[in-house]
């Protein structure tokens, strides 16, 4: 009696894990499939003088850059941060010997975000940024991706919105990889722990992250992938996006693992971070993503679904 009990209990189980596995995998198989051929998630470029229509992209031109350096910033919900951001960022950048632009992209916030960004490109109409947005959230990944394709850089430097990193970190960064082709810079917020400051809830999901992503994915000994602070030459950047199937939490080490396929060199760097207040962090949902994707990644790339070209 003792025995069918755990065998119907443990056949049960063995359903139900399952069962979700399966619907992890086709909900991811669906959303990617979504965020191709939806219009909602069709981007929209302005500037400070409006709308602005680009016929080809993305806009990469390794060998004839605009700029010495783009900057990145994926944006949602970002209402009250973003403008402390984009000033303080702008007053470090002038006193830089660097032509920039920055790329800030609006993940399709339900708040005023959009508006925010609007009128801060009006208020530093002097600078060259230029603004994205589509109609529905889609993910950081997915902004980012979108950010990079219209990046005319010869350096490309993805970074959160929050302000959350030391800026003279951007010039010790761009002096590493200035000169150089085909380098990914990771940042990293555990190389050196005493330049973090970061809340423990994130630190348990920092190791449970690193041990997943080494031992079953397999994408090198990075130590903190998920840090919102990195660096590209402009072709590795375009390797990396034109392959990138995951939007969410996990894209990061999506981008990592493409990066190795493709040979492009890396090396985790030390950055230093403070905690910000205002993240749209939600941990349930982004402990669910992350195992979702990460499935994903597992299954999609194992069965050849995924392609690297």
């Amino acid at each position: 009696m003792k025995l069918k009990l755990f065998l119907n209990l443990f056949f049960s189980l063995f359903i139900l894990a399952i069962s979700f596995f399966i619907v992890f995998i086709y909900t991811n198989y669906q959303e990617f499939r979504e965020k191709s051929t939806s219009i909602k998630y069709k981007p929209t470029a302005f500037n400070k003088d409006g709308n602005v229509n680009y016929n080809n992209l993305p806009l990469f031109n390794t060998n004839n850059p605009i700029y010495d350096l783009t900057i990145v910033f994926p944006a949602y919900k970002e209402k009250n941060r973003l403008p402390n951001t984009l000033k303080n960022i702008l007053n470090y950048l002038k006193t830089l010997k660097l032509k920039f632009e920055i790329i800030i992209v609006n993940d399709g916030s339900p708040d005023n975000t959009l508006e925010i960004i609007k009128s801060n490109i009006k208020k530093y109409k002097e600078f060259p940024i230029t603004g994205i947005t589509y109609e529905k959230n889609a993910g950081k990944g997915f902004a980012v991706k979108t950010g990079i394709s219209y990046a005319r850089g010869k350096y490309i430097l993805m970074m959160d919105a929050d302000d959350a990193f030391d800026h003279n970190d951007i010039n010790d960064l761009y002096q590493m990889i200035q000169g150089k082709n085909n380098m990914f810079l990771v940042g990293s917020r555990k190389i050196n722990e005493k330049t973090s400051d970061r809340k423990w809830y994130r630190n348990i999901m920092g190791i449970v992250n690193h041990f997943v992503i080494n031992q079953l994915i397999g994408v090198g000994d990075i130590k903190d992938t998920q840090c919102g602070f990195k660096f590209f030459t402009a072709d590795a950047a375009q390797k990396i996006v034109n392959n990138l199937h995951l939007s969410r939490w996990a894209f990061d080490v999506d981008m990592l693992y493409i990066a190795r396929k493709k040979n492009i060199e890396i090396k985790e760097v030390p950055v230093h971070f403070r905690d910000v207040e205002g993240s749209q962090l939600n941990i349930i949902t982004a402990v669910i993503s992350f195992f979702r994707d990460y499935f994903s990644m597992i299954v999609f790339y194992n069965l050849g679904i995924w392609k690297i070209q």
